[in-house]
């Protein structure tokens, strides 16, 4: 959802394996598996240099993550429990909680983008 690349790696777990998280969706059950704790670490996959973000799976856990493409934010949703999403995305989080419809218009970008899938409101992004 960043457009950025993350790699995610289980903090406690005795296994040294990542996952790419590229926007879409991805299990991470293998990261959570062989005894892992309750944590992940992300790091930019193009930013190798940069501070990596611990994250707690927390259902609610929310927090920010500045790195030099702008900050980040990360998320720990629960659409099923116990199904947990981790959410990274831009800061910009854009609800629609009536019923009418809601028109966005983005300076830059052309109509016809935002009309082939960058915004779709069935999938609610």
């Amino acid at each position: 959802l960043t457009g950025l690349p993350c790699l995610v790696t289980a903090v406690d777990g005795s296994s040294d394996e990542s996952v790419l998280l590229d926007g879409r969706a991805v299990g991470l059950d293998c990261l959570l598996s062989d005894g892992a704790g309750e944590r992940l670490q992300l790091q930019l996959a193009s930013l190798a240099d940069m501070p990596r973000k611990t994250v707690s799976l927390q259902a609610g856990t929310v927090g920010t993550w500045h790195t030099d493409a702008g900050i980040v934010l990360v998320r720990v949703l629960v659409p099923r429990p116990p199904q947990l999403l981790l959410v990274v995305s831009s800061t910009v989080v854009l609800v629609n909680r009536t019923t009418v419809d809601l028109e966005l218009r983005l300076p830059g970008v052309p109509q016809s983008m935002l009309s082939e899938g960058l915004c779709d409101s069935a999938r609610g992004w």
